[in-house]
Protein backbone atom coordinates (compact mmCIF):
# COMPACT_ATOMS: atom_id res chain seq x y z
CA UNK A 1 0.00 0.00 0.00
CA UNK A 2 1.43 3.39 -0.97
CA UNK A 3 1.98 6.09 1.62
CA UNK A 4 -0.59 8.33 -0.13
CA UNK A 5 -3.32 5.68 0.09
CA UNK A 6 -2.49 4.99 3.75
CA UNK A 7 -2.77 8.69 4.59
CA UNK A 8 -6.11 8.89 2.73
CA UNK A 9 -7.50 5.96 4.72
CA UNK A 10 -6.43 7.57 8.01
CA UNK A 11 -8.07 10.86 7.02
CA UNK A 12 -11.31 9.07 6.11
CA UNK A 13 -11.31 7.27 9.48
CA UNK A 14 -10.77 10.55 11.33
CA UNK A 15 -13.54 12.22 9.31
CA UNK A 16 -15.89 9.35 10.14
CA UNK A 17 -15.03 9.60 13.84
CA UNK A 18 -15.65 13.35 13.81
CA UNK A 19 -19.01 12.90 12.09
CA UNK A 20 -19.96 10.13 14.50
CA UNK A 21 -19.16 12.20 17.59
CA UNK A 22 -20.96 15.26 16.20
CA UNK A 23 -24.02 13.12 15.51
CA UNK A 24 -23.93 11.69 19.02
CA UNK A 25 -23.69 15.20 20.47
CA UNK A 26 -26.93 16.11 18.69
CA UNK A 27 -28.73 12.93 19.76
CA UNK A 28 -31.38 12.73 22.49
CA UNK A 29 -30.85 10.82 25.72
CA UNK A 30 -31.45 7.21 24.66
CA UNK A 31 -34.15 5.20 26.47
CA UNK A 32 -35.58 1.80 25.71
CA UNK A 33 -35.44 -1.96 25.86
CA UNK A 34 -33.70 -5.07 24.73
CA UNK A 35 -36.79 -6.28 22.95
CA UNK A 36 -38.76 -9.02 21.29
CA UNK A 37 -40.08 -7.85 17.93
CA UNK A 38 -43.64 -8.76 18.99
CA UNK A 39 -43.81 -5.57 21.10
CA UNK A 40 -45.49 -2.65 19.36
CA UNK A 41 -43.11 0.12 18.40
CA UNK A 42 -46.09 2.50 18.17
CA UNK A 43 -46.88 1.78 21.83
CA UNK A 44 -43.25 2.25 22.76
CA UNK A 45 -43.17 5.60 21.00
CA UNK A 46 -46.06 6.75 23.21
CA UNK A 47 -43.99 5.75 26.25
CA UNK A 48 -41.00 7.83 25.17
CA UNK A 49 -38.88 4.90 23.99
CA UNK A 50 -36.42 6.02 21.31
CA UNK A 51 -33.98 3.09 21.11
CA UNK A 52 -34.46 -0.70 20.95
CA UNK A 53 -32.22 -3.71 20.52
CA UNK A 54 -34.21 -6.63 19.07
CA UNK A 55 -32.63 -9.84 20.32
CA UNK A 56 -35.73 -12.06 20.45
CA UNK A 57 -38.26 -13.15 17.85
CA UNK A 58 -41.25 -15.13 19.09
CA UNK A 59 -43.27 -14.25 15.98
CA UNK A 60 -40.69 -15.32 13.39
CA UNK A 61 -40.75 -11.88 11.80
CA UNK A 62 -37.01 -12.16 11.36
CA UNK A 63 -36.39 -15.30 9.28
CA UNK A 64 -32.84 -16.56 9.11
CA UNK A 65 -32.83 -17.39 5.41
CA UNK A 66 -32.97 -13.84 4.03
CA UNK A 67 -32.33 -10.22 5.04
CA UNK A 68 -34.36 -10.00 8.21
CA UNK A 69 -34.75 -6.55 9.71
CA UNK A 70 -36.19 -4.50 6.84
CA UNK A 71 -39.85 -4.36 7.94
CA UNK A 72 -38.85 -3.82 11.57
CA UNK A 73 -36.55 -0.93 10.65
CA UNK A 74 -39.25 0.56 8.40
CA UNK A 75 -41.74 0.58 11.29
CA UNK A 76 -39.10 2.00 13.63
CA UNK A 77 -38.50 4.83 11.17
CA UNK A 78 -42.24 5.60 11.09
CA UNK A 79 -42.25 5.81 14.88
CA UNK A 80 -39.05 7.83 15.18
CA UNK A 81 -37.24 5.03 17.03
CA UNK A 82 -33.64 3.97 16.41
CA UNK A 83 -32.56 0.32 16.28
CA UNK A 84 -29.34 -1.41 17.28
CA UNK A 85 -29.04 -4.45 15.00
CA UNK A 86 -27.20 -7.58 16.13
CA UNK A 87 -24.33 -7.90 13.68
CA UNK A 88 -24.06 -11.63 14.26
CA UNK A 89 -27.61 -12.52 13.05
CA UNK A 90 -26.85 -12.29 9.35
CA UNK A 91 -29.83 -14.04 7.77
CA UNK A 92 -27.57 -16.47 5.95
CA UNK A 93 -25.43 -13.68 4.52
CA UNK A 94 -21.81 -12.96 5.18
CA UNK A 95 -21.16 -10.37 7.85
CA UNK A 96 -20.14 -7.81 5.22
CA UNK A 97 -23.28 -8.47 3.13
CA UNK A 98 -25.43 -8.11 6.25
CA UNK A 99 -23.85 -4.77 7.16
CA UNK A 100 -24.01 -3.45 3.61
CA UNK A 101 -27.70 -4.29 3.29
CA UNK A 102 -28.82 -2.27 6.34
CA UNK A 103 -26.21 0.44 6.75
CA UNK A 104 -28.19 2.98 4.68
CA UNK A 105 -31.42 2.62 6.67
CA UNK A 106 -32.37 5.86 8.52
CA UNK A 107 -33.55 3.94 11.60
CA UNK A 108 -30.21 2.21 12.16
CA UNK A 109 -28.39 3.33 15.32
CA UNK A 110 -25.48 0.90 15.23
CA UNK A 111 -24.24 -2.68 15.35
CA UNK A 112 -24.38 -5.00 18.35
CA UNK A 113 -21.11 -6.86 18.06
CA UNK A 114 -21.23 -9.12 21.11
CA UNK A 115 -22.98 -9.85 24.39
CA UNK A 116 -20.74 -10.49 27.42
CA UNK A 117 -17.80 -11.80 25.36
CA UNK A 118 -15.57 -11.90 28.45
CA UNK A 119 -17.78 -14.60 30.00
CA UNK A 120 -17.44 -18.33 29.47
CA UNK A 121 -21.11 -18.59 28.47
CA UNK A 122 -20.83 -16.07 25.61
CA UNK A 123 -21.69 -17.25 22.09
CA UNK A 124 -18.92 -15.06 20.70
CA UNK A 125 -15.42 -16.48 20.14
CA UNK A 126 -13.13 -14.00 21.96
CA UNK A 127 -10.61 -13.78 19.13
CA UNK A 128 -13.30 -12.79 16.61
CA UNK A 129 -14.84 -10.18 18.90
CA UNK A 130 -11.47 -8.64 19.71
CA UNK A 131 -10.42 -8.05 16.12
CA UNK A 132 -12.03 -9.69 13.13
CA UNK A 133 -15.72 -8.77 13.46
CA UNK A 134 -15.07 -5.09 14.18
CA UNK A 135 -12.60 -4.79 11.31
CA UNK A 136 -15.06 -6.39 8.90
CA UNK A 137 -17.88 -4.09 9.97
CA UNK A 138 -15.75 -0.97 9.65
CA UNK A 139 -14.46 -2.05 6.25
CA UNK A 140 -17.98 -1.48 4.87
CA UNK A 141 -19.56 0.99 7.34
CA UNK A 142 -17.66 3.86 8.93
CA UNK A 143 -20.78 5.84 9.85
CA UNK A 144 -22.39 3.71 12.56
CA UNK A 145 -21.11 2.75 16.00
CA UNK A 146 -20.25 -0.76 17.11
CA UNK A 147 -21.51 -1.67 20.58
CA UNK A 148 -20.60 -4.53 22.92
CA UNK A 149 -22.27 -5.29 26.26
CA UNK A 150 -20.26 -6.54 29.22
CA UNK A 151 -21.30 -8.27 32.42
CA UNK A 152 -20.96 -6.19 35.58
CA UNK A 153 -23.17 -8.20 37.92
CA UNK A 154 -21.79 -9.74 41.10
CA UNK A 155 -20.24 -13.06 40.06
CA UNK A 156 -19.14 -11.92 36.60
CA UNK A 157 -15.46 -11.63 35.71
CA UNK A 158 -13.86 -8.66 37.41
CA UNK A 159 -14.73 -5.39 35.73
CA UNK A 160 -13.32 -3.41 34.02
CA UNK A 161 -10.10 -5.42 33.76
CA UNK A 162 -11.67 -8.40 31.99
CA UNK A 163 -13.43 -6.13 29.47
CA UNK A 164 -10.48 -4.00 28.37
CA UNK A 165 -9.11 -6.53 25.85
CA UNK A 166 -12.30 -5.95 23.82
CA UNK A 167 -12.18 -2.14 23.70
CA UNK A 168 -10.48 -2.07 20.30
CA UNK A 169 -13.56 -3.74 18.81
CA UNK A 170 -16.19 -1.23 19.90
CA UNK A 171 -17.14 2.44 19.76
CA UNK A 172 -19.73 2.50 22.55
CA UNK A 173 -19.40 0.52 25.79
CA UNK A 174 -22.45 -1.14 27.31
CA UNK A 175 -22.61 -2.95 30.66
CA UNK A 176 -25.39 -4.77 32.49
CA UNK A 177 -26.04 -5.15 36.20
CA UNK A 178 -28.59 -7.68 37.49
CA UNK A 179 -28.45 -7.91 41.28
CA UNK A 180 -32.07 -8.72 42.20
CA UNK A 181 -32.12 -12.48 42.66
CA UNK A 182 -34.74 -14.70 44.30
CA UNK A 183 -32.93 -14.99 47.61
CA UNK A 184 -32.12 -11.29 48.00
CA UNK A 185 -34.00 -8.58 49.94
CA UNK A 186 -34.94 -5.21 48.46
CA UNK A 187 -31.92 -3.03 47.59
CA UNK A 188 -29.49 -5.95 47.80
CA UNK A 189 -26.16 -4.84 46.29
CA UNK A 190 -27.92 -1.82 44.76
CA UNK A 191 -24.88 0.34 45.47
CA UNK A 192 -23.08 -1.69 42.81
CA UNK A 193 -25.21 0.08 40.16
CA UNK A 194 -23.60 3.43 40.97
CA UNK A 195 -20.14 1.83 40.90
CA UNK A 196 -20.77 0.18 37.52
CA UNK A 197 -22.03 3.37 35.89
CA UNK A 198 -19.23 5.51 37.32
CA UNK A 199 -16.61 2.95 36.29
CA UNK A 200 -17.69 2.58 32.67
CA UNK A 201 -18.39 6.27 32.11
CA UNK A 202 -14.76 6.82 33.10
CA UNK A 203 -13.57 3.87 30.98
CA UNK A 204 -15.31 5.31 27.91
CA UNK A 205 -13.68 8.71 28.45
CA UNK A 206 -10.23 7.36 29.26
CA UNK A 207 -10.20 5.07 26.22
CA UNK A 208 -11.53 7.54 23.66
CA UNK A 209 -14.88 5.82 23.14
CA UNK A 210 -18.10 7.52 22.06
CA UNK A 211 -19.78 6.91 25.42
CA UNK A 212 -21.50 4.42 27.68
CA UNK A 213 -25.04 2.94 27.75
CA UNK A 214 -26.19 1.28 30.96
CA UNK A 215 -28.30 -1.92 30.99
CA UNK A 216 -30.30 -2.28 34.24
CA UNK A 217 -32.41 -5.27 35.25
CA UNK A 218 -35.97 -4.93 33.96
CA UNK A 219 -36.89 -8.62 34.10
CA UNK A 220 -37.62 -11.48 36.47
CA UNK A 221 -37.82 -15.24 36.30
CA UNK A 222 -35.31 -16.98 34.06
CA UNK A 223 -34.60 -19.36 36.94
CA UNK A 224 -33.00 -17.19 39.56
CA UNK A 225 -34.11 -13.54 39.36
CA UNK A 226 -36.99 -11.96 41.23
CA UNK A 227 -38.84 -8.96 39.86
CA UNK A 228 -37.21 -5.64 40.82
CA UNK A 229 -39.37 -3.49 43.08
CA UNK A 230 -40.51 -0.09 41.85
CA UNK A 231 -38.00 1.77 44.06
CA UNK A 232 -35.22 -0.47 42.71
CA UNK A 233 -36.25 0.19 39.10
CA UNK A 234 -36.47 3.92 39.73
CA UNK A 235 -33.07 4.06 41.41
CA UNK A 236 -31.50 1.95 38.62
CA UNK A 237 -32.72 4.26 35.87
CA UNK A 238 -32.03 7.60 37.52
CA UNK A 239 -28.58 6.57 38.74
CA UNK A 240 -27.74 6.28 35.04
CA UNK A 241 -29.72 9.35 33.94
CA UNK A 242 -28.00 11.83 36.27
CA UNK A 243 -24.56 10.68 35.19
CA UNK A 244 -22.80 11.26 31.88
CA UNK A 245 -24.27 8.26 30.08
CA UNK A 246 -25.55 8.20 26.49
CA UNK A 247 -28.64 6.30 27.57
CA UNK A 248 -30.26 3.46 29.48
CA UNK A 249 -31.57 0.28 27.86
CA UNK A 250 -33.50 -2.12 30.10
CA UNK A 251 -33.08 -5.86 29.74
CA UNK A 252 -35.56 -7.20 28.70
CA UNK A 253 -39.24 -6.74 27.83
CA UNK A 254 -39.75 -10.41 26.88
CA UNK A 255 -38.66 -11.53 30.36
CA UNK A 256 -40.54 -8.85 32.34
CA UNK A 257 -43.85 -9.47 34.04
CA UNK A 258 -46.65 -7.03 33.19
CA UNK A 259 -46.20 -4.94 36.33
CA UNK A 260 -42.46 -4.47 35.77
CA UNK A 261 -42.91 -3.75 32.05
CA UNK A 262 -45.64 -1.18 32.72
CA UNK A 263 -43.69 0.61 35.45
CA UNK A 264 -40.47 0.76 33.43
CA UNK A 265 -42.38 2.33 30.54
CA UNK A 266 -43.87 4.92 32.92
CA UNK A 267 -40.33 5.77 34.09
CA UNK A 268 -39.11 6.10 30.52
CA UNK A 269 -42.00 8.45 29.78
CA UNK A 270 -41.16 10.48 32.88
CA UNK A 271 -37.52 10.89 31.85
CA UNK A 272 -38.37 11.71 28.23
CA UNK A 273 -40.80 14.42 29.41
CA UNK A 274 -37.79 16.37 30.72
CA UNK A 275 -36.23 16.32 27.24
CA UNK A 276 -33.27 18.63 26.78
CA UNK A 277 -32.74 18.96 30.52
CA UNK A 278 -31.74 15.29 30.71
CA UNK A 279 -29.51 15.34 27.64
CA UNK A 280 -27.80 18.67 28.32
CA UNK A 281 -27.97 18.88 32.11
CA UNK A 282 -24.78 18.87 34.17
CA UNK A 283 -23.91 16.09 36.58
CA UNK A 284 -23.16 17.50 40.07
CA UNK A 285 -23.48 21.07 38.77
CA UNK A 286 -21.71 23.39 41.25
CA UNK A 287 -24.46 25.97 40.63
CA UNK A 288 -26.54 23.88 43.06
CA UNK A 289 -25.49 24.01 46.70
CA UNK A 290 -26.43 21.22 49.14
CA UNK A 291 -26.22 21.51 52.89
CA UNK A 292 -23.53 19.83 54.98
CA UNK A 293 -22.34 16.27 54.76
CA UNK A 294 -25.48 15.11 52.97
CA UNK A 295 -24.06 16.22 49.62
CA UNK A 296 -21.72 13.23 49.62
CA UNK A 297 -24.72 10.87 49.73
CA UNK A 298 -26.57 12.46 46.80
CA UNK A 299 -26.13 12.35 43.03
CA UNK A 300 -27.89 14.95 40.92
CA UNK A 301 -28.21 16.60 37.53
CA UNK A 302 -29.29 20.18 36.91
CA UNK A 303 -30.57 21.13 33.46
CA UNK A 304 -33.09 23.17 31.53
CA UNK A 305 -35.38 23.13 28.53
CA UNK A 306 -36.82 26.22 26.86
CA UNK A 307 -39.11 27.09 29.78
CA UNK A 308 -38.12 25.21 32.94
CA UNK A 309 -35.21 24.19 35.12
CA UNK A 310 -35.08 20.59 36.38
CA UNK A 311 -33.15 19.23 39.33
CA UNK A 312 -32.96 15.40 39.39
CA UNK A 313 -31.70 14.07 42.73
CA UNK A 314 -30.86 10.48 43.74
CA UNK A 315 -30.18 9.36 47.30
CA UNK A 316 -27.29 6.89 47.05
CA UNK A 317 -27.41 6.15 50.76
CA UNK A 318 -29.14 3.31 52.56
CA UNK A 319 -30.57 5.72 55.14
CA UNK A 320 -32.89 8.74 55.28
CA UNK A 321 -31.75 12.28 54.50
CA UNK A 322 -33.22 15.78 54.75
CA UNK A 323 -30.97 17.95 52.59
CA UNK A 324 -31.39 21.65 51.90
CA UNK A 325 -30.80 22.77 48.31
CA UNK A 326 -29.82 26.32 47.37
CA UNK A 327 -30.64 27.29 43.80
CA UNK A 328 -28.52 29.50 41.51
CA UNK A 329 -28.51 33.27 41.91
CA UNK A 330 -30.51 33.87 38.72
CA UNK A 331 -33.48 31.89 40.09
CA UNK A 332 -36.22 33.88 41.81
CA UNK A 333 -39.13 31.64 42.87
CA UNK A 334 -41.17 30.93 45.98
CA UNK A 335 -42.06 27.28 45.28
CA UNK A 336 -40.73 24.24 43.41
CA UNK A 337 -42.91 21.49 41.98
CA UNK A 338 -42.00 17.91 42.90
CA UNK A 339 -42.80 16.05 39.68
CA UNK A 340 -45.36 13.23 39.79
CA UNK A 341 -45.71 13.40 43.58
CA UNK A 342 -48.65 15.84 43.75
CA UNK A 343 -46.81 18.27 46.00
CA UNK A 344 -44.66 21.39 45.95
CA UNK A 345 -42.15 22.90 48.37
CA UNK A 346 -41.68 26.40 49.70
CA UNK A 347 -38.53 28.26 48.62
CA UNK A 348 -37.00 30.94 50.86
CA UNK A 349 -33.95 32.90 49.75
CA UNK A 350 -33.55 30.39 46.89
CA UNK A 351 -33.37 27.46 49.36
CA UNK A 352 -35.71 24.54 50.03
CA UNK A 353 -35.55 21.33 52.10
CA UNK A 354 -36.91 17.88 51.28
CA UNK A 355 -36.77 14.42 52.85
CA UNK A 356 -35.46 11.21 51.27
CA UNK A 357 -35.92 7.60 52.25
CA UNK A 358 -33.08 5.26 51.34
CA UNK A 359 -32.27 5.17 47.61
CA UNK A 360 -35.17 7.49 46.84
CA UNK A 361 -35.35 9.79 43.80
CA UNK A 362 -37.03 13.22 43.58
CA UNK A 363 -37.50 15.43 40.53
CA UNK A 364 -37.89 19.20 40.95
CA UNK A 365 -39.25 21.57 38.32
CA UNK A 366 -39.38 25.37 38.38
CA UNK A 367 -39.69 28.10 35.73
CA UNK A 368 -36.74 29.79 34.12
CA UNK A 369 -36.48 33.55 34.58
CA UNK A 370 -38.34 35.34 31.82
CA UNK A 371 -36.48 37.73 29.51
CA UNK A 372 -36.15 41.31 30.72
CA UNK A 373 -38.68 43.39 28.82
CA UNK A 374 -38.00 47.07 28.30
CA UNK A 375 -41.36 48.84 27.88
CA UNK A 376 -41.81 50.94 24.75
CA UNK A 377 -41.79 54.61 25.74
CA UNK A 378 -45.23 56.22 25.58
CA UNK A 379 -45.12 59.09 23.12
CA UNK A 380 -45.91 62.30 25.02
CA UNK A 381 -44.94 60.98 28.47
CA UNK A 382 -42.45 63.75 29.09
CA UNK A 383 -42.06 63.23 32.85
CA UNK A 384 -41.70 59.42 32.56
CA UNK A 385 -44.56 58.52 34.88
CA UNK A 386 -46.05 56.11 32.31
CA UNK A 387 -49.02 58.38 31.64
CA UNK A 388 -49.78 61.25 29.26
CA UNK A 389 -51.71 63.90 31.20
CA UNK A 390 -51.86 67.59 32.10
CA UNK A 391 -48.38 67.57 33.57
CA UNK A 392 -46.95 66.49 30.23
CA UNK A 393 -49.07 69.12 28.43
CA UNK A 394 -47.54 71.84 30.60
CA UNK A 395 -44.02 70.66 29.81
CA UNK A 396 -44.89 70.55 26.10
CA UNK A 397 -46.41 74.03 26.10
CA UNK A 398 -43.21 75.47 27.57
CA UNK A 399 -41.23 74.06 24.63
CA UNK A 400 -43.70 74.97 21.87
CA UNK A 401 -42.05 76.82 19.00
CA UNK A 402 -38.53 75.79 20.04
CA UNK A 403 -36.20 73.15 18.64
CA UNK A 404 -36.30 71.03 21.81
CA UNK A 405 -35.71 67.41 20.76
CA UNK A 406 -37.67 65.83 23.64
CA UNK A 407 -40.91 67.44 22.39
CA UNK A 408 -40.18 67.33 18.66
CA UNK A 409 -41.94 63.98 18.25
CA UNK A 410 -41.94 64.00 14.43
CA UNK A 411 -38.29 65.11 14.22
CA UNK A 412 -39.16 68.10 12.00
CA UNK A 413 -36.74 70.38 13.84
CA UNK A 414 -39.47 72.44 15.52
CA UNK A 415 -41.98 71.76 18.29
CA UNK A 416 -45.20 72.64 16.52
CA UNK A 417 -48.83 71.65 15.88
CA UNK A 418 -48.12 68.18 14.38
CA UNK A 419 -46.19 67.37 17.58
CA UNK A 420 -49.13 68.60 19.66
CA UNK A 421 -51.47 66.29 17.69
CA UNK A 422 -49.20 63.33 18.45
CA UNK A 423 -49.24 64.16 22.17
CA UNK A 424 -53.01 64.60 22.06
CA UNK A 425 -53.48 61.13 20.50
CA UNK A 426 -52.02 59.55 23.66
CA UNK A 427 -53.58 61.97 26.16
CA UNK A 428 -55.27 60.14 29.01
CA UNK A 429 -53.31 56.91 28.55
Amino acid sequence: MSRKIAVLIILLLLLSLTRSKKALAADPYWLGWYTDVKFSLADYKQSGVNLVLPVADTQNLLPTSSPTYQSYLDEAQRQGIKVIIPAYITGGKTLEEHINFYKVHPALFGWYVADEPECSWSYAPPSLVKTEWYDKIKSVDLNHSCLTAFCATTGCPSYPVSQRPYYNSLDIIMADNYEFKNSTPEFHNIGNIKNVVDTFVKEAKDNGKNGFIFIPQGFCGAGQWRCPTQPELRYSLYTSVVRETLGTLFYADFQADNSTWTYVNSLIKEVSSMGEAVKNGKFMDPAISISGEEKSSLSYKYGSDASYHYLIVVNDAGFTLAPTFTLPADVSIDRVEVLNENRSLSVTNRAFTDSYTKYQVHLYKFPKPGPTVTPTPLLGDLNNDNHVNAADFSLFAAKFGTGDTTCDFDHSGTVDTPDFNLLKSNYGR
